[in-house]
């Protein structure tokens, strides 16, 4: 009996993919080698991490600062944030009550079972992702990014760190000044294990849940059932100006884009290597 209740603790506690020949596999974090990430959802807030930072320029004055709850650092401000998510998921239904009493408890648990319409398995040649068990219509809200708040300072480089604003939003024109991350390398829910794609099914957008900001996945097309469900993950991860390269495989791919452009570079340096090399005769 013991021994039954505490597979059953693995399976609820940490994430589990399935492999091509249908064999359960636990999975790992590529951040943190040896470590295995655990199944949290939720916000992982401590106090001390933002006890010496400077208010926030995006606040408005007289503000909670230092923050003492997830609701003092993420809290909703300005016209963003007029559509609430509501205490259900897997829907399009938007609250505009901008004092509504749905609550962050609430939208957890409405999150919680989420392996009744995901479920990981193993890709070719890109790890671990997210299918679908059902399908979803453009503009269904599949789920929210949960994990570790944390500063800036803390997060310079890792594949499980999402960005998002605190205070008012910028416009499209303005940058963001103000920013926490949400760190979902050891902490997280399944939307950690969401693979990139140029033609995604789905995008990340902020938005709330009763006074709570989160940030969303949500469809921007219809995907059928039995589908790997990605998420673009944008230019400042798979750009042509950073080190990663896509493999996505699809046919706007910014990878094979931006491996031609390396080969053509390197072909002008092997021609001007060789015209330095080989001067013309006279």
């Amino acid at each position: 009996m013991a021994h039954r209740q505490t597979n059953r603790h693995n399976l609820e506690y940490y994430f589990w993919y399935t492999s091509s020949d249908g064999v359960k596999h636990l999975a790992t974090s590529t951040d943190t080698p040896g470590a295995v990430p655990t199944q949290f959802n939720d916000y992982a807030f401590t106090p001390s991490r933002f006890a010496q930072e400077p208010y926030p320029a995006t606040f408005p004055p007289g503000g909670i600062w230092p923050p003492k709850t997830v609701t003092d650092l993420l809290v909703p401000l300005g016209p963003e944030c007029t559509e609430c998510v509501g205490d259900i998921c897997y829907t399009d239904t938007v609250c505009e009550d901008p004092i509504c009493d749905h609550t962050f408890e609430n939208w957890k648990a409405a999150t919680q079972e989420w392996q009744e319409y995901f479920e990981l398995r193993m890709t070719e040649g890109r790890g671990v992702g997210v299918y679908t068990k059902r399908a979803f219509d453009v503009g269904d809200v599949l789920g929210w990014y949960a994990g570790e708040l944390k500063t800036t300072e803390e997060c310079k480089d890792g594949d499980y760190f999402m960005e998002m604003e605190i205070g008012p939003m910028p416009w499209a024109s303005q940058t963001a000044e103000e920013t926490v991350f949400i760190d979902a390398s050891i902490k997280g829910n399944w939307t950690r294990f969401i693979n990139h794609s140029c033609e995604a099914y789905a995008t990340f957008c902020v938005r709330r849940v009763g006074n709570v900001r989160i940030m969303v996945v949500e469809a921007v097309k219809d995907i059928p059932a039995n589908t790997e469900l990605t998420i673009d993950y944008g230019p400042e991860y798979y750009g042509m100006s950073t080190s990663r390269i896509c493999q996505c495989g699809a046919q706007s791919c910014v990878g094979v884009k931006k491996l031609k452009l390396q080969e053509e570079r390197r072909a002008k340096m092997r021609m001007k290597t060789c015209r330095k090399d080989c001067p013309p005769q006279e």
